[in-house]
């Protein structure tokens, strides 16, 4: 994977990260296999068109899930619910 920084160097990540690669293992051995993964890719959070992995890295997400989620996610009109705490992805794919 190639992500761009701030100071537009481009930096090739090592993902699946160490703390992915642990939760990817578990989800292996109990997950049925009928679940298919598209990437190895495990979800931190999200924020807008961006979101993160549990090892800290960003990605652009260019998949939107499985509806288009045309919010981005968190947006804060619609996690504005006092339940949410306002820190909630609207949409995991």
């Amino acid at each position: 994977m190639v992500a761009t920084t701030t100071d537009h160097t481009i930096t090739r990540l090592n993902v699946p990260g160490p703390k992915a690669q642990t939760i990817l293992e578990r989800d292996r051995a109990v997950v049925s296999h009928a679940y298919g993964r598209v990437a190895d890719f495990v979800m931190s959070h999200g924020l807008g068109s961006q979101v993160y992995d549990v090892d800290g890295n960003r990605f652009i997400d260019f998949v939107s899930g499985i509806a288009v989620n045309s919010t981005g996610h968190s947006h804060p009109h619609v996690v504005r619910h006092p339940a949410t705490g306002g820190k909630v992805s609207t949409h995991l794919f």
